[in-house]
């Protein structure tokens, strides 16, 4: 899976209803157990594993249906007793704390002008900048090619325009046809080592979507 260099953007486009892009090389899932636990200051969690080898999912929530979120900004640890594939693991990973500060300017985007999102928090790590278009004709269907980009900024920045060329490559779009802008946080991978594996890395990230128009 692409993404953008620091500093620059990646436009690609596709047909139908869906920004997907699908990866050409697809990976082998491998059998790493029955659960991941998850840990931190919410609780303690876990994610299944699911029929698909190699994919974990779960809900996780706060201990006591307190009713918040339980991925809060912080530290979580991730340890499961490993599988067929590959041995017992542990790490950690680093939520993010990360603000769109200006979601409302960016409700509208003039794609012959770009637009500029600002941000605070992401320290030491990337923010990632995604936006999709799709026309949709009366009857529902795409009424011709849409479009994605993504942009990638250090997250010091703090600011970044997405420039009139790369906005002009979508096509026109408003929140009824699934048109959005995205702004997501994520920190350096977290290394880690286990049997059956050359490599393993674990990130977290923290971000926000609106539908917004494209004009």
């Amino acid at each position: 899976f692409q993404t953008a260099s620091p500093g620059t953007c990646l436009v690609n486009t596709f047909d139908g209803i869906t920004s997907l892009v699908p990866d050409p090389v697809q990976p082998k899932g491998l059998d790493a157990g029955q659960a991941i636990t998850v840990s931190g200051t919410n609780g303690v969690e876990q994610l299944s594993a699911a029929s698909s080898t190699g994919i974990f999912t779960g809900l996780l929530t706060r201990a006591g249906n307190s009713g918040g979120q339980y991925l809060d900004p912080g530290t979580y640890s991730l340890s499961g007793g490993g599988g067929a594939d590959v041995g017992p693991f542990q790490l950690q990973v680093q939520v993010p704390q990360v603000t769109w500060t200006n979601p409302g300017a960016n409700a509208t985007v003039n794609r012959s002008q770009g637009t500029t999102l600002t941000w605070t928090g992401g320290a030491g790590g990337f923010i990632y900048i995604a936006g999709a278009s799709i026309a949709i004709s009366q009857q529902g269907q795409a009424a011709g090619p849409g479009a994605m980009f993504s942009c990638t900024v250090p997250a010091s920045a703090n600011q970044f325009t997405v420039p009139a060329l790369v906005l002009l490559r979508l096509p026109p779009g408003d929140p009824g046809s699934g048109s959005y802008l995205s702004l997501t946080a994520a920190p350096a991978p977290q290394l880690f080592t286990a049997n059956g594996i050359d490599l393993g890395m674990g990130v977290a990230a923290s971000g926000s979507l609106q539908w917004v128009t494209y004009q």
